[in-house]
Parts: C-alpha cells; structure tokens; sequence
C-alpha cells in the first residue's frame, strides 16, 4: 500500500513518491481505492466537496502570474500576460497571451488562443480557435493577424510531428459599396521535420455577385525552423474591406520530443549540433571557456563547467538524466550535477549514472561542476540524455 503524503484541504490525496526524495504523485487507481477513497479524473480524493465533482480552491497547485486568472489544480502559466486558464494540468507557454485554455492537458503556445481539450495525456491533442482580422486597400495579398495583433500568427512547434486540420470561415466588408464577400472552406498541414501542405478543396463562397475576393493560409518557413501559417486575403484596388476571419484548428501531435533530446559528445565541442537538442529555436546549450576542446573534458575546480539548458513547455515534469563519467583524475575531484541551483547530487566513481530530478515549466538549467580540495584534475563527461518521462 503506498503511503500517503498530504491530503489537502481540498481533499485531493498526494501519495509518497518513492523514485524522489521529497517527491509526491498523484498515484494510481488502485492506490486510491486501497483506502477506499475515490478516484475521480487520474487524481485521489479522501472526500468531496460536493455532491458529483471535486471543487478546488483556485490556487491549489497553480503556478501563477500577475495579469492572469487561473482556476482549477496544476495549471502552469509560462506564458504572456492576460490568461484565462481553467481546469487541470493545463499550461501556457512560449507566445501565449490574451489566450483561453480549457480543460485537461490543455496547452496555448500562441497569441490569442482559445483552447479546449479533454486529453488524459499531455503534449497530445488540443481543439483550437483563432480570430483573424485587418484592411486591405488594394487587389494584392494581404496578411492578417491574430486579433489584428501586428505580428501574431500561428507558429508551429517544430519539436514535435504535428498534424493539423482547419476549417476556416471568412468575410470582408466593403462599407463604401455597400457589398460583403464571405467564404468557408477546409486546410490540412503536417509539421512533420517540416511544415507542409497536405491540401485544400475549392472553398464554398457566399458573396455579392461583382466581387472577386480571396482568402488563402499557407506556410512560411523560417531558417531559425520557427514556421507559422500565414493567413492573408485579396481585396479590391481603391476599396478599403475589412476583414474578419475565423479558424478551427483540430491538432494531434506526439506526446513527447521524439528521441528524447539527446547530446551527444559532439556537441559539447567546436559547433554544437543546434538542431534537435533544444526543444525549440530560444534555447542553447552553452559552451563555457573551461571546456576544453579535444574531449568533453571540464578542468579545475569551479562552478558551472559545463551548463545545458532546455525550455520545458509542458510544465512541471519528471527528469531522468543519464550520462557517462568516463575519466576522473586527481585527489577528491567529484562531479556535482545540479538542477536549477538546487537539488545538486555528487558522483565520483567512473561509469553510466542516472539522476531523476523534478522540473517546472520555461527554462530550467542542468550544470555539472567539477569540485575538488586540490583544485587540479579533470573529468570527462560523455553522451548526456535528459528524457521527460512519467509519475
């Protein structure tokens, strides 16, 4: 039977987790039912504040920021300002603001997102809504915005094999003629390594007869491999249309980064390799001037040898890190492995360790110092992998 951490005033029941110091989870079912409590949305309850459904104070497990409402359990904002997130595990990260995220595992990466999902696993699906809107002046193609925001589009998230669908509905108002032309039709798109068109069908138009508009969303790529959707429409030369359009958005994409976020020792040396071992296009791993070249060797005492940082959009997660000592030299020479300035452990013995450390959402920082009462030695650190991995 495993024991019982804290049962909060909520009633929500935090079992002991036995693969961290310190750590609790959420258990399992049949954890939950050997005291006969009740198991309710993968999360234990010693009793029920109302008759059918948990009730949860606002601020029970949340992480938060000024500008932003959020209600529910375990809800993380990482995002913008502005928020409204309701529901559980739920999480706004990277462009996120003036964004709606509802429900379980729910995640808004962009401006002015609205977001429902029911999804019992994270980093999975979402069901999205975006409101476009702006002017043209003339027949060329014009972009729209996000809310008419300047520069808030859609951006992809090139970690992970996504598919999307999109329906699409759109309408321009010529006030000075007195006409409107609308349309609705259907996208669908893979970001799969890259961002691509998977096809669209002949839109169905609804329109006042002499005007010819058009509505188009495509692809832009962008060399740093932060791709987005462009949404852009054609009016009328010496007309001023206003336009507003809407997009349905049904995404599925792989829970996790695919492979893990491997290192390898190539990229402790000369030019790292940039491309998959960050979770997206912001984050770097960073080469300090100790490291020397020849080998992943960090000499001498002194903090921070050797630092890697990665962005965590899914919040607040599990870590398991494994990497290889290979050499230790020297009197007492110990490598400390600390994550985010705290939960530091030692090793000292050549061979494969594993070290599994809790980590929240946004940057988070994995540093290997060399420490020694002598101050001479060196170490060698070969093929670090930190891999997301589940309570």
């Amino acid at each position: 039977m495993k024991k019982i951490a804290e049962i909060q005033n909520t009633g929500l029941v935090l079992f002991v987790d036995e693969t961290r110091k310190g750590g609790t989870t959420s258990g399992t079912r049949e954890d939950c039912l050997q005291y006969a409590y009740t198991h309710n949305d993968g999360d234990c309850y010693a009793f029920m504040l109302s008759n059918d459904r948990p009730v949860h104070n606002s601020s029970v497990g949340n992480v938060q920021s000024s500008h932003n409402f959020i209600s529910g359990i375990r809800n993380t904002n990482n995002g913008g300002g502005f928020n409204i997130i309701n529901g559980s595990n739920n999480l706004t990260s990277r462009r996120a603001g003036h964004s709606i995220v509802n429900g379980r595992n729910a995640y808004s990466e962009n401006y002015g997102e609205n977001v429902y999902s029911p999804q019992v696993e994270a980093n999975r699906s979402r069901h999205i809504t975006l409101g476009y809107s702006g002017k043209t002046t003339d027949d060329s193609k014009t972009i729209l915005y996000i809310g008419n925001n300047r520069s808030s589009q859609f951006h992809v998230n090139s970690d992970y094999a996504t598919a999307y669908f999109i329906e699409w509905q759109a309408v321009g108002l010529n006030a000075s003629s007195g006409e409107m032309w609308s349309a609705t039709g259907y996208y669908a798109f893979r970001n799969i390594g890259e961002l691509v068109s998977v096809g669209n069908p002949k839109p169905m138009l609804f329109r006042d007869s002499n005007l010819d508009y058009d509505f188009d969303i495509s692809e832009v790529t962008i060399s740093d491999g932060d791709n987005f959707l462009a949404v852009a429409v054609t009016g009328e030369t010496n007309h001023e249309v206003y336009w507003n359009a809407t997009l349905e958005i049904t995404e599925i994409r792989t829970p996790e980064i695919a492979s893990a976020n491997t290192i390898a020792n190539s990229n402790f040396l000369g030019t790292p390799n940039w491309s998959k071992i960050n979770q997206d296009s912001n984050n770097i791993i960073t080469i300090p001037n100790d490291a020397t070249l020849g080998g992943a060797k960090m000499v001498g005492n002194g903090a921070r040898n050797l630092a890697i940082r990665y962005n965590n959009t899914w919040g607040t997660a599990k870590w398991k890190i494994t990497f290889d000592l290979d050499e230790v030299t020297g009197q007492n020479l110990v490598v400390q492995v600390r994550v985010n300035n705290q939960n530091s452990q030692v090793f000292n013995r050549v061979g494969t360790h594993t070290y599994y450390v809790d980590t929240i959402g946004g940057s988070n920082f994995i540093q290997f110092m060399v420490n020694s009462t002598t101050g001479a030695g060196a170490c060698i650190i070969n093929n670090v992998k930190c891999q997301t991995i589940t309570y």
